[in-house]
């Protein structure tokens, strides 16, 4: 090397760089007074850490789009007594497990393999090592011994994410036998929340204006079809939702997201049938028989009861898991999913969804945030309870209640929010059967019931069927009074 390469490059490594510890540390906010709550509900030095959330909801609020190759969660080593990191309550490994979001951003030893000028900038400068705010050196694999043998390092990633091939059949084969509750499912919001505009002349429900981040021609597929729209656009290699919603109720615009998301990590699993995110493939577009029922082809071959579920024989806690499965906020086991993975009906929900956030509204009486199937199933019913809420009704429904405004039943803020009748409910997407001609104007009213005269399908027992939109109805006289 010539003298002035070599001086340029000494010039370089002693270089003061933006990745210097004094000059950026991505988690200098947690040392700002008055930080801690963001995290902790009270003394970070508690022994059960006091989370307001589980940790790998906290972690993923800043590190939404993390490497999916990264470690997964929710695992439970094998001898957990010769591992000198910390687990969860469970014995289960967190992101903390490995990383300290309070320890230093760079050090003067490697804590990872780092290229030759790296180490050599390191070396000199005393503070250039990365160190990811691992909690040990892992530069020849401390970190990982601790669970794993040499062998299962060199190999690479452990396959852990292997999910069993189903034998779903598709809703097509439940109608041959079941058509009365096929045809009431036809019509329900779950049947309808995905639309193709290559094929339905009117799934796009928008107006476009030219004000939007996307144009109607790049829509591939319509999300929801009651409250609000929402749209699918291909990006890349993978799917995305748009950041513009279309509020049906209102006719206009919700722009106030501000990133389009991930469909593969955030949506798809509640709204396709039999999804593998692992291979991104599902059985069935939308909410169909088989999201509730499970896997119907041993029961579509037997024509056996006993070879398919039937949440009607279920324990009340094992059926309200299947809605609670997606009405619910959480992740999967590993984190990296929003929504339960590997999830059948019949299931223990607890197995396969963690991390449950409070909506908007819920108090200690309705929230606990001890991580237990209870307390999801609590969050469901509290969810029920807001369904005829006329405001902040969008995919926030389901996932979170912050969107509301105020005076809509917020937390602290000491009201229930407005609900609508069950007229209004009708009236939200029925607006146009006057001027369709199918019903005689002076009849209808605000006040009217739509259920004397339109009553829902019955089950064999004389319920109301869940086959059918109109089960909301019963929704509604349970939740009628707060």
């Amino acid at each position: 090397m010539s003298f002035p390469a070599a001086a340029l490059l000494v010039v370089l490594l002693l270089a003061p760089q933006k990745a210097s510890a004094a000059l950026y540390n991505p988690h200098d906010f947690m040392e700002k007074e008055g930080s801690c709550g963001r995290c902790h509900l009270s003394s970070p030095v508690r022994a059960d850490g006091g989370f307001v959330r589980d940790i790998v909801s906290l972690c993923r609020d800043c590190h939404f789009n993390r490497d999916r190759d990264s470690h997964p969660v929710d695992i439970r080593p094998d001898h957990v007594e010769d591992i000198q990191l910390p687990l969860d309550f469970e014995g289960a490994i967190t992101c903390t497990t490995c990383h300290d979001p309070h320890s230093a951003a760079y050090s003067a030893r490697p804590h990872v393999r780092q290229g030759p000028l790296t180490r050599i900038r390191g070396m000199i400068k005393g503070d250039g090592f990365r160190t990811f705010f691992l909690r040990q050196p892992n530069d020849r694999g401390q970190i990982c011994k601790q669970c794993h043998s040499v062998g299962e390092i060199s190999e690479g990633p452990p396959k852990i994410h292997r999910l069993k091939v189903l034998d779903y059949r598709g809703s097509g084969a439940c109608s041959r036998c079941h058509k009365r509750e096929y045809d009431a499912w036809r019509l329900t919001i779950h049947a309808r929340t995905l639309g193709d505009p290559g094929s339905e002349r009117h799934a796009i429900r928008a107006v476009f204006t030219g004000d939007e981040s996307f144009s109607r021609d790049e829509v591939v597929r319509t999300v929801g079809n009651h409250w609000t729209q929402r749209y699918l656009l291909e990006r890349s290699d993978e799917l995305r939702v748009a950041r513009d919603v279309w509020s049906i109720i209102d006719a206009g615009w919700d722009q106030r997201y501000w990133r389009e998301q991930s469909w593969r990590e955030l949506c798809a699993g509640c709204h396709y049938t039999g999804y593998n995110p692992y291979t991104n493939t599902f059985a069935e577009e939308g909410v169909t028989c088989e999201s509730c029922h499970g896997p119907g082809g041993r029961h579509v071959d037997s024509r056996q009861p006993g070879d398919i579920v039937n949440p009607g024989r279920l324990d009340p806690e094992r059926r309200d898991s299947i809605c609670a499965s997606c009405h619910t906020h959480g992740h999967d086991r590993t984190g990296e999913f929003r929504f339960p993975v590997g999830y059948l009906p019949g299931d223990d929900l607890a197995r396969f969804f963690r991390g449950l956030i409070p909506k908007r509204g819920q108090e200690e009486d309705t929230f606990k945030g001890d991580g237990s199937l209870e307390d999801r199933l609590r969050s469901f019913r509290f969810w029920m309870t807001r369904f005829f809420a006329p405001v902040g009704v969008n995919c926030t429904l389901c996932k979170s209640y912050r969107s509301f405004g105020e005076g809509n039943g917020g937390k602290g803020e000491g009201k229930e929010p407005e609900r609508m009748t069950l007229a209004e409910y009708c009236f939200s997407c029925h607006r146009q059967m006057d001027a369709d001609g199918g019903h005689p104007g002076s009849a209808v009213t605000e006040d009217s019931d739509c259920y004397r005269c339109h009553g829902p399908l019955k089950d064999r027992q004389g319920g109301i069927s869940v086959h059918d939109h109109k089960f909301v109805f019963d929704i509604g006289k349970r939740v009628s009074s707060p």
